[in-house]
């Protein structure tokens, strides 16, 4: 489905877990005011999965580059 581009789920993967990390400490009452305001912002941040928008934006992201490195060579 994504012709085989590892940065497809790179970089979903190091989008959803930048946004759960930042959600761990905010639920270990460890706080970033400003990081907190965005990521309380996300859609469906308040059941716990806010990770999944920035996941699809990050696998988009890694697909683009994925296919103009492929491209290159």
């Amino acid at each position: 489905m994504f012709n085989s581009y590892a940065s497809v789920y790179g970089c979903a993967l190091l989008a959803a877990g930048l946004v759960s990390l930042f959600d761990g400490l905010r639920a270990a009452q460890i706080t970033f005011p400003t990081i907190d305001t965005v990521l309380l912002h996300l859609p469906l941040a308040a059941e716990g999965i806010g990770w999944a928008l920035p996941a699809i934006i990050g696998a988009v992201i890694g697909y683009v580059y994925g296919s103009v490195k492929n491209k290159r060579m």
